[in-house]
């Protein structure tokens, strides 16, 4: 695992590195167009939308369609709510003025902001109103690229809060995505589920507040090598879902609390490391898994089992003689948590 954590290190670095070359960030530089903004803004042009300046766009998506790659977005909340669909096929950095006034509503027409196109960056928004059915794929944000940040956003009343998936429709991005970073985000209130990773190797999910999503916070299929840390999961119908071939995550310092269901929930899915985390009052279980008899093999560290009525280092689940999708567990079975932590951690 401490491999794993070099290889990813040195990955995200190298991306950060790349992203800022590439788009020509430059920090000393400050927005100034009749209002002020402490936001570093890349070296490429700087285009606006609201406020008063002169030449200011009316419309994000107009801006979009006007800019080039490696260009700065900038968006005022005087006209706020924005009531757009917002398709993004271009490189380049979306700012909001201030995450909590700045609003882009999907008016429940598809989903808000589809980003289709590497180096992107989208921080300091509320984003509210996807399509509702969440089934085609609808969602406050949804990814089909790579090397994208998702950063200090309020995302909420979605059906799907946001997603990374591979992009079926086009064939340049109908593979593994990669480098995606989800960071300091409030995914809160009436998504049907908070972050969706599908596809989707060697990103992160960091430091992210996940509250009252009715059916799971954090979950990820057929995703491999991904971090998931510092996270406040709260009072979701399921934690966090580590589905269908989904190994080699490490799963470390989260606070899972007050689930519904289960704290966190593994089906067909091992060698992920889950340690260091709270799993605290979730009603049906801080921990389960189902497994196919052939891989049962996760790594449990060092976590804090709060007062569940289970043995604090015992996790229990069942192994099926074949894939969980076409039968049920059926062999009782346990995980064993070797050094279970005594205190809750300070997450």
């Amino acid at each position: 695992m401490n491999k794993l954590r070099d290889l990813f290190s040195k990955t995200l670095v190298v991306g950060v590195l790349v992203l800022f070359i590439g788009m020509g960030i430059n920090p000393t530089i400050a927005i100034d167009n009749e209002k002020k903004s402490n936001i570093s803004i890349s070296s490429g042009n700087t285009l606006y939308v609201g406020g008063t300046g002169e030449g200011n766009y009316t419309r994000i998506q107009d801006a979009i369609d006007d800019a080039s790659n490696g260009d700065t977005l900038y968006v005022y909340d005087d006209s706020s709510p924005y009531y757009e669909n917002v398709f993004i096929n271009k490189s380049m950095n979306l700012f909001g003025e201030d995450k909590d006034t700045t609003v882009i509503d999907g008016n429940k027409l598809g989903n808000v902001v589809k980003i289709f196109r590497d180096w992107v960056n989208v921080s300091g928004f509320t984003i509210q109103n996807s399509n509702e059915d969440w089934f085609p794929n609808f969602a406050g944000i949804n990814i089909r690229a790579n090397y994208t940040t998702i950063s200090n956003n309020i995302i909420k009343n979605n059906s799907i809060g946001i997603a990374i998936w591979r992009n079926y429709d086009n064939p340049r991005f109908n593979h593994y995505l990669h480098n995606n970073q989800i960071l300091d985000n409030k995914i809160l209130s009436n998504n049907v589920i908070g972050i969706w990773f599908s596809h989707c190797n060697f990103s992160t999910i960091i430091n992210n507040i996940v509250l009252n999503n009715s059916q799971c916070g954090i979950h990820t299929n057929f995703a491999n090598y991904n971090i998931i840390s510092g996270n406040h999961i709260e009072n979701n119908k399921d934690g966090i879902t580590i589905y269908q071939d989904s190994e080699n995550n490490e799963i470390i310092r989260n606070n899972v609390t007050n689930s519904k269901h289960r704290g966190i929930f593994l089906i067909e899915s091992t060698n992920n490391n889950i340690s260091s985390n709270n799993f605290i009052k979730n009603k049906w279980g801080n921990a389960k898994f189902i497994y196919d008899i052939k891989k049962r093999g996760n790594k449990w560290n060092g976590n804090y089992w709060g007062d569940s009525k289970e043995q604090p280092h015992i996790i229990f689940g069942r192994l099926s003689l074949w894939s969980y999708s076409f039968g049920f567990g059926i062999i009782p079975w346990i995980n064993i948590d070797l050094d279970p932590a005594q205190e809750p951690y300070y997450i």
